[in-house]
């Protein structure tokens, strides 16, 4: 179960499963990997118990957007969308992490970062 012991902060396991609070400007993206969440942050990498779904109710919509199926990116962090010809986006985020929406969610990324000035 995601947890978030007060607003602003989630709780995570960091490689020694000691539990740390990373303050959600901090995050970079949330990813899945084999059943767990990852949290990229500025610190580092942590782990989190849940769904990408119950993240995305906990995170709200206003700072963190859903890119695909198995990510959520923190919109504060991206330095560049790039998007292509074909139809791909690719997204460069702080940290010098580089990252792909599926092309399922890029209509929906298109209309939300239409209406947000980054």
């Amino acid at each position: 179960r995601v947890r978030s012991p007060c607003v602003g902060k989630l709780t995570a396991v960091d490689s020694f499963d000691t539990t740390v609070f990373v303050p959600l400007e901090h995050v970079v993206s949330i990813s899945t990997d084999n059943k767990r969440l990852r949290v990229l942050s500025v610190d580092g990498t942590y782990w989190l118990k849940g769904s990408l779904k119950e993240m995305e109710r906990i995170l709200g919509q206003n700072m963190f957007l859903r890119i695909s199926r198995y990510e959520i990116i923190n919109l504060s962090k991206v330095r560049r969308f790039d998007f292509t010809l074909s139809g791909v986006l690719r997204i460069e985020l702080e940290q010098g992490v580089e990252t792909w929406a599926s092309r399922r969610f890029v209509p929906v990324i298109r209309q939300r970062l239409q209406g947000q000035r980054l």
